[in-house]
């Protein structure tokens, strides 16, 4: 066996390789784990006012534990929490919630709140603080409730079975503004599957696939169409979330992704790509809500603290009523970031990032969907500025 699973579990339920034993005695075990950071923000983030520049601090604080139940059952735990400085942010906000049962060498049963099946192909680029992220990260973030999964992590073979059950106000993708992030969900099911050769040339070679299915609460639940698009105008602020959340038929999330080598040690190199659909009521048919895109990435990290990397990333969105005659709103972001980090010791690094501008529209288009023409342009207000230059200065103490 290459790893044991209980490592890994171990491993995952940390926000860092450097998570704190806090108590350790007749087979159980309490771990802490945490970080501080602070960052500088260049004026095109608009995290103070319109273009204003200004520090942001944020921390984040976890704690877990495992206890050997017989000689080949362990039981894990894991909570944590983010809390940030910003006006709209004052308080503790949860992120991973979730307990397991750990059964050596035949796989872990998870339950709780945490990222889906699909997030282990997003995790092959998601090293990035701020200007990266467009494609996967609408969805690397996404932490639901009401999951249940069997994971197997053993001689190099990933497999991971997740079950969804229903949730008020679920994260499923985050759309910048254009939609709030607060989705009925009925139930569902996600899947991911792997194998990583442990040495190929330089490094390890990995491949990886995943695949995610919702399906929405049912309208005597929500109790409401939830989103109308008006012909020649973009009215996607028409969201009127319910207490449940925003009404959907369905949604799901197809990506895959192979990456070569390690990104802290020497060269690495990784690709993903993703396709998303979501399927919306509207007063006169279903609305399709199409994301699709992908991510080149590139880093070297060197063996004195220092790591650079780079890369490619487009996304595509388009808003189709489906109905002959009736205008699609699209919008596609293409950006290049990039990352130059330095560890001072394994608890404290600095960084800048930077990200460029490589074709994104500055407006969303409103197009008939018969003759392609586009009928209006109005702000792009997906996310951060997606077709400006964007920079940032930070520190971080990791615990």
């Amino acid at each position: 066996m290459k790893k044991s699973l209980l490592a890994l579990a171990v491993l995952a339920m940390t926000a860092s390789a450097n998570a704190t034993v806090v108590y350790d005695k007749d087979g159980t075990q309490l771990y802490l784990d945490g970080r501080v950071m602070s960052v500088f923000y260049g004026p095109n983030y608009n995290k103070a006012g319109v273009k204003d520049a200004a520090i942001t601090t944020s921390g984040r604080f976890g704690i877990g534990g495992k206890t050997q139940i017989t000689s080949w059952v362990s039981g894990l735990g894991y909570a944590q929490w983010d809390v940030a400085n910003d006006s709209n942010d004052s308080h503790f906000k949860a992120r991973d919630q979730w307990v397991a049962l750990d059964f050596g060498q035949y796989g872990l049963v998870k339950m709780g709140r945490y990222v889906d099946a699909t997030y282990f192909v997003e995790q092959l680029t998601d090293y990035w603080e701020d200007a990266a992220g467009i494609q996967q990260g609408k969805f690397n973030g996404e932490r639901r409730s009401s999951q249940i999964s069997y994971i197997y992590d053993n001689y190099g073979f990933y497999g991971r079975l997740g079950v969804q059950f229903a949730e008020d106000n679920a994260r499923v993708w985050g759309m910048g503004n254009a939609l709030t992030n607060k989705y009925a969900v009925d139930s569902g099911f996600n899947l991911a599957l792997g194998y990583t050769f442990d040495k190929v040339w330089f490094g390890p070679l990995s491949i990886r696939a995943g695949y995610s299915y919702l399906r929405g609460q049912d309208e005597k639940d929500t109790n409401q169409a939830n989103l109308v698009f008006g012909a020649n105008s973009l009215t996607v602020g028409n969201v009127i979330p319910a207490a449940h959340g925003i009404g959907f038929k369905n949604f799901y999330h197809v990506n895959g992704g192979i990456s070569w080598g390690d990104i802290h040690d020497g060269f690495y190199v990784a690709l993903i790509g993703e396709y998303a659909k979501m399927r919306q009521p509207n007063l006169m048919t279903d609305v399709n809500v199409v994301n699709k895109g992908g991510e080149f990435l590139v880093g070297y990290a060197f063996g004195n603290g220092l790591e650079v990397r780079t890369s490619y990333q487009m996304t595509f969105w388009e808003f189709d009523i489906g109905v002959t005659g009736v205008d699609k709103v699209r919008v596609k972001n293409k950006r290049i970031p990039v990352f130059i980090n330095y560890k001072f010791n394994p608890h404290f690094d600095v960084w800048a990032e930077c990200g460029f501008n490589a074709g994104s529209d500055h407006n969303i288009k409103v197009v008939n969907n018969i003759t392609n023409n586009t009928l209006l342009d109005v702000d792009n207000t997906y996310g951060l500025a997606q077709d400006k230059f964007v920079w940032s200065l930070g520190a971080r103490y990791t615990f």
